[in-house]
């Protein structure tokens, strides 16, 4: 069986996630090329996970007829421009969250999966968890019966830098929407109404 052929642009944290979790969990694929603005970090990906392919210019990704997926884990303001230039050159992409930090470009992506019939996926990993999945199961079925509240806290190891904070809209944006698709996925429908309040104990 022919396998499925992925290119990964991006090669810092995350980058390094999808491509050992690619290399070592996933005998149906293999990733062929990866890219990243940064040269030595593609060709240290590229070294620890025998890739044959990398460089800076994720476009060499986007033009290779020899690649079906693209793994989006650049920085977020990328995010939208690479994955609507990988579904019109006809290839299936898994996006990290967010997929950008304006609803205008969210929706155009969007619109260009729905235009190009090519998969769009979001990394929204907590719903494939087994923990996750079997409490959204027994929430389903009643066995929790009627639930009316949900509480999730979530905490990163130590505050972002100020660069990161203002390139990926910061924890509210990028991880606190794992929040929101685990509230909706575990209470089984849409957001209806939004209220906040917060403050800071850290300002980086």
């Amino acid at each position: 069986m022919k396998k499925l052929n992925i290119g990964i642009v991006g090669a810092g944290r995350i980058g390094k996630v999808h491509a050992a979790s690619i290399t070592y969990n996933i005998p149906q694929a293999q990733v062929t090329r990866v890219t990243d603005v940064y040269y030595p970090a593609a060709k240290a990906l590229a070294d620890t996970y025998g890739v044959p392919n990398w460089g800076t210019d994720y476009m060499d990704i986007i033009n290779d007829p020899e690649i079906d997926a693209v793994l989006v884990c650049s920085p977020t303001p990328t995010h939208a421009d690479i994955s609507i230039a990988a579904m019109k050159a006809g290839k299936h992409v898994f996006c990290e969250k967010p997929v950008d930090l304006t609803i205008e470009k969210i929706k155009k992506t969007a619109e260009v999966a729905a235009e190009t019939g090519k998969k769009l996926q979001i990394g929204f990993n907590r719903r494939f968890d087994h923990n996750h999945g079997k409490v959204q199961k027994l929430a389903a079925d009643g066995t929790l019966g009627n639930i009316e509240l949900i509480k999730i806290t979530s905490r990163d190891p130590e505050p972002p830098s100020p660069e990161y904070a203002a390139s990926s809209g910061g924890l509210y944006i990028d991880m606190m929407i794992h929040d929101f698709d685990m509230a909706m996925f575990l209470a089984g429908c849409d957001v209806k109404e939004v209220y906040a309040m917060g403050t800071s104990l850290v300002d980086p």
